[in-house]
């Protein structure tokens, strides 16, 4: 958030776009441009934090904006900035990505934050791209909870379908080792606000395809992305299936 007209400058999907260390974490802010002698804070959604031993409790939002705050100090200024960039800076029209590495230090007494901003090419938005007439096998788990990939339409628009399958049944579903997948598409595939649709179940059949999720949507061209998650931190085997129908009048 911008803290001079307290306006949101950027949204971080802490799946995509963040990296958890010990002591550390690393924020993707994509092509934001910060500007010069501008105050910024940051926010919280809830369920940004859960316990990892307890699937399901999240944590409370944090909208106090003195919570955490950092500064860019102007070009002009000689003393220590909390935001150093490795390189020169020079204001154009090119954005560059960036990632924050954010040290916290903390005691009783007293709490020292530190951040630095690094010029990368990143692609955590879209760590796969597939093309339509996909099906793979593939394997979720607390290491590797989610998978996110994108695709291209290449026509006029189309009729694109992505299925999350298990192929079990509902009566052995616990100890078939299969997921719950949960889905959830964003347009374009730069999209880090709420996703255009999401679906939990939209495929299930109880004797052949326990909680299976589906979601069919006509895509105009252009990239787009996808997100499988796991509700109560279901994970397991399932099969990801990417469709696409056209017809010549809309080539």
């Amino acid at each position: 958030m911008n803290g001079g007209i307290d306006q949101e400058v950027l949204r971080v999907n802490t799946v995509t776009d963040v990296t958890y260390q010990t002591r550390h974490i690393f924020i993707n802010t994509s092509s934001t441009i910060w500007e010069d002698g501008v105050h910024y804070y940051i926010l919280f959604d809830s369920g940004v934090v859960s316990i990892n031993q307890s699937c399901g409790i999240e944590s409370a939002p944090m909208k106090d904006k003195n919570f955490w705050e950092f500064w860019i100090a102007p070009m002009s200024s000689s003393s220590q900035r909390p935001i150093i960039t490795t390189g020169s800076t020079k204001k154009t029209t090119t954005k560059q990505s960036t990632t924050v590495s954010v040290t916290t230090t903390s005691s009783s007494t007293s709490s020292t934050t530190t951040s630095t901003i690094t010029n990368i090419i990143p692609n955590q938005i879209c760590p796969q791209w597939l093309p339509f007439g996909t099906s793979l096998k593939l394997l979720t788990s607390t290491l590797q909870p989610n998978y996110t990939f994108c695709f291209t339409v290449n026509t006029t628009f189309a009729d694109v379908t992505i299925a999350a399958n298990t192929w079990a049944p509902c009566s052995t579903w616990k100890i078939s080792g299969t997921a719950d997948p949960f889905l959830e598409l964003f347009t374009p595939e730069t999209n880090i606000n709420s996703p255009v649709a999401q679906n939990d179940d939209g495929n299930s059949v109880d004797h052949l395809n326990c909680f299976a999720a589906v979601l069919s949507y006509r895509l105009l061209r252009g990239n787009h992305r996808v997100v499988i998650r796991h509700q109560r931190c279901a994970y397991g085997n399932f099969e990801l299936r990417l469709s696409s129908e056209t017809t010549n009048s809309i080539k």
